[in-house]
């Protein structure tokens, strides 16, 4: 095996350990907050990319329009995480928008240790270091949507 094989295959290894701790943490971090982890990735799929309405969270997440996403929407506002609006361009519409105060106050504290450790970490790294970093989780990101929304 080359060096390059090698360094491949070290890759795909680290990279489905990663993505396996980091659904373990995400499922965690759900659960002490009192949420399922779907209500959790839609909690942050809101906060990242904004108010959305009902259909269009579903079909980011993945979970079935109607039923599946109002019962989402109903666990998050009755715990205080999201709230429901009328649009402001159409009255029929419903925007379902993150308290973020609330997030940031109850399920903040939870990250609150592993945030501090990364930060610790990319402080280390060199200006270099820390662009193929970027380069590397922007094109993991983009890869993973890129599948979620075909499936």
């Amino acid at each position: 095996m080359t060096k390059r094989e090698s360094l491949l295959d070290d890759s795909a290894r680290l990279m489905r350990d990663f993505m396996t701790y980091a659904v373990l943490f995400q499922d965690s971090v759900a659960r002490a907050a009192g949420l399922t982890a779907s209500d959790l990735q839609a909690l942050g799929m809101l906060i990242n990319d904004g108010p959305a309405s009902p259909g269009l969270l579903a079909s980011r997440t993945g979970i079935s329009a109607g039923g599946g996403i109002t019962q989402l929407v109903d666990r998050l506002e009755s715990a205080g995480f999201v709230r429901r609006e009328r649009s402001a361009t159409d009255r029929r519409r419903v925007v379902v928008s993150p308290v973020v105060q609330e997030v940031e106050r109850r399920v903040g504290p939870l990250y609150a240790q592993i945030g501090a450790e990364w930060q610790e970490y990319l402080q280390s790294l060199s200006d270099e270091d820390l662009q193929v970093c970027v380069k590397f989780m922007t094109a993991a990101v983009e890869i993973n949507r890129r599948h979620l929304e075909h499936d």
